[in-house]
């Protein structure tokens, strides 16, 4: 008696099978690490131009530096830029500095999770940060880690390359980085 073998029509199943075919890569590990790190970059420095942006400036015929945008700055360092990163800023005020304690609609650092404990902890063992420069700085530095879970599904997959790719595409997306650029502070 024989018995049907399935692995032909297995590796054959699809519509377009064979149309595409990704390249194999058999990669070091470092090349992966390479990856990630340059899918990182692009991503943070993607999100220096808003900085750039709000602290743009030019010296004026008496010498004195003048910003082009005054209400976005304060002492020439761009704020964070939603009501969302102030109000997570007030919880951080109130956990770090005592301040709005009679005010029981701004909860304590520890009920929002990591997005107030992070920042909570960093002025914690930096006394000297400002509140505002790292809700201004924050999303720069966190938005670019979702490039290190893509680039490893690539190398998953079989391509690094790809990994790469896919990797620089999804940190500089426009949704994605509308949602974390400077000074966006949010959950989202």
């Amino acid at each position: 008696m024989t018995f049907f073998n399935f692995s032909k029509p297995l590796r054959e199943r699809g519509f377009f099978n064979g149309l595409i075919e990704l390249p194999k890569d058999s990669a070091h590990w470092s090349i992966t690490l390479l990856f990630i790190l340059m899918a990182y970059l692009l991503s943070f420095w993607v999100r220096l131009e808003w900085i750039e942006f709000a602290q743009a400036s030019y010296v004026d015929e008496t010498g004195e530096v003048q910003y082009l945008r005054p209400d976005m700055l304060r002492n020439g360092v761009a704020l964070p830029n939603t009501h969302d990163s102030f109000y997570f800023g007030s919880i951080l005020q109130k956990g770090h500095l005592g301040m709005h304690e009679g005010n029981h609609l701004i909860p304590s650092v520890l009920e929002k999770g990591m997005i107030t404990y992070l920042p909570y902890l960093l002025l914690k063992f930096f006394p000297s940060l400002d509140i505002e420069f790292l809700l201004l700085w924050l999303p720069v530095y966190v938005a670019g880690f979702v490039c290190i879970p893509i680039v490893l599904i690539g190398r998953l997959y079989g391509s690094s390359l790809w990994g790469l790719f896919a990797a620089c595409l999804a940190g500089i997306t426009h949704s994605y980085y509308n949602r974390t650029l400077a000074g966006y502070y949010d959950t989202d």
